[in-house]
């Protein structure tokens, strides 16, 4: 279980701005319909510009931090799996495999590591938001049998189900756990010939181009994993995660 990475803090303030960010969204929802039930056209449209620029803001500055988080998380995973100086500050016990000597089976080991818990938490968060979505759903189907001009609040509420916070966060978490699912599947395939030795040989060049669809689906995702999921799951994914290591990895060199 990890004590300390040295993204950890990038992270966090990505997060808390991406909480501000939703605090705002809610809000300025909930002040459109108060707004549209006493008939404030003018409010409402302004209300909408200042949430277009506002959550912009948010969203832009949240994104720098979260990839300046990456890029300090892939140093500090070659300086733990090749010995190198990247960071300064390392992480400690951010990897459950400080048993293995560096080199490429220590890429390999940590690289799967990592996919194993991208791919279970992010599986987690798709079935919470697919579970917000279809509540969602009834609502404006709801809607759509009444008939969205006889409710005032009707046009907020399909506002808000077509905006970015629904369904573009759906299929960006669905993505990612495609992609990650298909990197964990891949390097499964790899370990059962992977041969650690100086040179390279085919399963060895594919390690390399796992490792990169890997981070540039984190990039380009633009996703940060839910931490109260992580934090539910990081002990008994630990354990998991300990299974599948031995079994796939550490009982080739028995």
């Amino acid at each position: 279980m990890a004590k300390y990475s040295p993204q950890t803090n990038y992270f966090k303030t990505s997060k808390k701005l991406t909480r501000i960010y939703n605090y705002i969204f809610w809000i300025i929802f909930l002040l459109s319909i108060i707004l549209s039930l006493q008939n404030e056209a003018f409010w409402v449209n302004c209300l909408s510009i200042s949430l277009i620029i506002l959550l912009s803001i948010f969203e832009l500055v949240s994104k720098h931090f979260k990839s300046r988080a990456d890029k300090i998380r892939r140093m500090d995973f070659i300086d733990n799996s090749l010995g190198t100086k990247l960071v300064h500050d390392s992480s400690d016990e951010y990897y459950d495999n400080d048993e293995l000597e560096l080199g490429l089976k220590k890429i390999t080991i940590n690289l799967f590591e990592n996919s194993f818990f991208s791919m279970k938490i992010s599986e987690k968060m798709k079935k919470k938001l697919f579970c917000r979505n279809i509540l969602l759903t009834i609502i404006i189907i709801g809607f759509a049998i009444y008939g969205f001009s006889n409710s005032v609040i009707a046009l907020p509420i399909l506002q808000l189900y077509l905006s970015q916070y629904f369904i573009l966060n759906m299929i960006k978490l669905n993505s990612f756990y495609r992609n990650v699912e298909a990197t964990f599947n891949d390097l499964k395939s790899i370990t059962e010939n992977l041969e650690y030795n100086r040179k390279l040989t085919k399963n060895e060049f594919m390690l390399i181009k796992v490792l990169v669809d890997y981070e540039v689906n984190i990039a380009e995702s633009n996703l940060l994993l839910d931490t109260k999921i992580f934090n539910e799951m990081n002990s008994s994914l630990t354990e998991e995660w300990q299974e599948i290591k031995y079994k796939y990895l550490v009982e080739k060199d028995d």
